[in-house]
């Protein structure tokens, strides 16, 4: 839209800023905050992410593969959660008997379709965040606190690396009374990003959340 506006395409489209909840903005990074993210919601032992980190040097996705101390770290990682126990528990014929699931249907249950091709053609879209940060968009950037997939900690990564000026420093914002999130606001020139967390929420959040937010 920003593209055709400069391109002078009718009709022009008023385009004052924009929304991104829970946004995969480099898949590479955001995927690396999981096992800090894991570690800071007790998912992972103090043990087992001090190993991690000390080992693999904050590098989790696509480690070098001759750093044989980082892989083990990963491993021990990754036997103790990587959705195994989801799979244990669909897998189970009382669940599946509880689930209605017609008996001899299914002959086991997996987490992932891989015989589905996807081809990956865009890495990361920091760029953009930038070039329209850049021109002066209001932008709100919202995650749920419990989604692991894309960590709040990767967001707020991207979003520093914009090096914007804080405005409205960390604070609560509530629905009723009650907390339901933190909120940072930085500022650009006469444009504003507005940072929010969602309590207890992960990928899908109301919309109703976003309108809460802003106001």
């Amino acid at each position: 839209m920003d593209a055709g506006n400069e391109a002078g395409l009718q009709p022009r489209m008023s385009l004052q800023g924009y929304v991104v909840g829970n946004p995969l903005t480099d898949e590479k990074k955001d995927n690396n905050e999981m096992i800090p993210y894991a570690h800071r919601m007790a998912l992972i032992s103090d043990e087992y992410y001090e190993l991690a980190k000390s080992s693999c040097r904050g590098h989790y996705v696509s480690p070098d593969p001759n750093n044989v101390q980082c892989l083990y770290a990963l491993r021990l990682i990754r036997e103790d959660h990587n959705y195994a126990t989801s799979y244990v528990w669909a897998n189970n014929e009382t669940v599946q008997e509880a689930l209605h699931i017609r008996k001899g249907t299914k002959q086991e249950w997996q987490r992932c379709n891989n015989s589905i091709s996807y081809e990956n053609d865009v890495e990361s879209v920091f760029k953009y965040h930038q070039l329209l940060s850049e021109k002066g968009y209001q932008v709100l950037a919202y995650s749920g606190d419990h989604d692991m997939i894309i960590p709040y900690m990767s967001t707020l990564k991207w979003i520093h690396a914009l090096n914007l000026t804080v405005d409205d420093e960390w604070r609560p914002w509530t629905v009723d009374g009650q907390v339901a999130g933190y909120t940072e606001r930085y500022k650009n020139n006469e444009a504003y990003l507005t940072f929010a967390t969602v309590k207890a929420r992960a990928s899908l959040i109301d919309s109703a959340f976003s309108m809460h937010i802003v106001m």
